[in-house]
């Protein structure tokens, strides 16, 4: 059982213009791509944002290491001329690729002058003199607050409980770690539709008594590029850190095949869900986020 994370449009905080995310030669989801059920607000429509369905699966609570987002291939198609230009081009006006989980958007501390301060999405790449390169490498941390289930989510007309706001750790005493076994929802609940959320009430969850339960209240991305070899296995390797063994980056060039790997961790927070979009409002740069809790 997994969370299935979300790609929006990118954006750039030096034009107003967005680019849907597979208008640009990433990963595709082997199922195809969807638009994304029940995360549109106003923000993202007077955006013009388009929010779908990607490669990239997180399994509730179970950290995770070097896993591949480009399916049975293991790497995207080799890049034509026509598709590096289009990154390069997107590299130099400083567009941001936005990602979702549980309807927040992922953020990253990378503003050099003040840490206080995330900013949302992650750069597409980055230039070094004449060369391009593309962060292909994601290190996700995702925030969870322990609750008793004061909030759940249930689907219109259905019984069942859709967990993107209600995970289900394995057992009450995982509480006091970020790490442990549990469940989120499945494939055909990530596609499902708009519900209404309510107070739980007792006996609503089952095995609430010997399951610990957490909200997600925070996702966060580190990001960096790794030159792999398209074909062969993802090795788990440290990057970002800086020093001599710091990966050889992923050029942007003609018939080059990219692998897009991710990390996953979890963090217990003491953020509640109702502060859980604090840090957003935070935001520097002049742009506004819809607010959907």
């Amino acid at each position: 059982m997994y969370m299935p994370v979300a790609v929006n449009s990118l954006t750039s905080f030096e034009t107003d213009l967005p680019f849907e995310y597979y208008t640009l030669p990433f990963c595709r989801p082997p199922e195809g791509i969807k638009k994304v059920a029940n995360t549109a607000n106003l923000g993202t429509i007077l955006q013009g944002l388009r929010i779908e369905n990607s490669p990239y699966n997180l399994t509730v609570m179970v950290k995770e290491l070097a896993l591949n987002a480009c399916g049975k291939d293991g790497f995207a198609p080799a890049l034509s001329a026509g598709q590096a230009k289009a990154l390069k081009d997107k590299v130099d006006k400083g567009y941001r690729v936005n990602m979702v989980l549980d309807n927040l958007p992922v953020t990253t501390q990378d503003l050099a002058q003040d840490n206080e301060f995330v900013r949302p999405g992650f750069d597409l790449g980055f230039r070094d003199g004449d060369k391009y390169y593309i962060n292909n490498h994601l290190r996700f941390t995702v925030l969870v607050h322990p609750t008793n289930g004061e909030y759940t989510w249930r689907p219109a007309g259905g019984t069942g409980l859709d967990r993107r706001r209600l995970l289900a750790g394995a057992t009450a005493g995982a509480a006091a770690g970020a790490l442990g076994g549990g469940a989120a929802l499945s494939a055909a609940e990530g596609a499902a539709g708009t519900g209404t959320r309510r107070l739980a009430q007792s006996g609503n969850t089952a095995g609430a008594a010997a399951e610990q339960l957490y909200m997600v209240v925070g996702f966060e991305v580190k990001v960096c590029s790794i030159a792999r070899t398209a074909g062969k296995t993802v090795d788990n390797v440290e990057c970002g850190m800086g020093g001599a063994a710091e990966p050889a980056p992923q050029e942007i060039k003609e018939k080059a095949e990219v692998v897009y790997t991710y990390d996953v961790f979890w963090q217990v927070s003491e953020t509640q869900w109702a502060s859980r979009w604090d840090a957003y409002l935070r935001m520097p740069g002049g742009k506004s986020y819809g607010r959907d809790q």
